[in-house]
């Protein structure tokens, strides 16, 4: 997935960079080494042997989504037009598997101590030790969770789905799922 032609052309400090993805694996296999430790056993995707049915302009860009389902969904949403939009708060659950169970409330950003300042409400410097760890919180809503590239692996991560829905005009669909929402008070969003 992360290993393609057109994600070795971008710079490493690109988070969609085949480089930026490699530095960071060298980086905590280095931090395993320092520490004495041995980093449990990953599987490594395999990046040919699949021709993916549509790709994005650029990796990750989000000019085409892909929406992983059962394919009795899928095909109701084609002919009916029917989502399931589940509440933010649903992902919080970890039995829904390692894809799909994520804080959709809750989004923690870490910052390097050594590139962040904090001051005081008077522009007074406070000394920070360590990192500087942010996080926001926002309203409840609901959300439909798609996918900016496409894998075979992407079948077996969210468990129970055996078909994928490839949606060619993202804004079109955003737009046209928003004015058919007939759903509660809070905000509907599409990721």
């Amino acid at each position: 997935m992360f290993w393609s032609e057109k994600r070795q052309k971008l710079t490493i400090r690109s988070v969609y960079s085949a480089w930026y993805w490699l530095r960071k694996e060298h980086l905590v296999r280095y931090e395993f080494k320092l520490r004495g430790l041995i980093p449990a056993l990953t599987v490594a995707l395999p990046t040919t042997g699949f021709a993916a049915p549509a790709q994005p302009s650029r990796p990750s860009f989000g000019d085409i989504l892909f929406r992983f389902s059962t394919h009795e969904r899928l095909v109701r949403t084609l002919r009916e037009g029917h989502l399931w939009f589940p509440a933010g708060a649903t992902f919080l659950d970890d039995t829904l598997g390692k894809a799909r169970a994520d804080d959709e409330l809750r989004k923690t950003q870490v910052l390097l101590g050594d590139r962040s300042r904090v001051t005081t409400q008077d522009g007074v410097d406070i000394p920070i030790v360590g990192d500087v760890t942010r996080t926001v919180e926002g309203p409840p809503y609901f959300l439909l969770s798609t996918s900016v590239d496409y894998h075979p692996y992407l079948f077996e991560a969210f468990s129970g789905s055996d078909a994928c829905l490839i949606i060619h005009d993202p804004v079109t669909f955003a737009v046209r799922a928003g004015n058919r929402c007939r759903c509660r008070k809070e905000p509907l969003f599409i990721r």
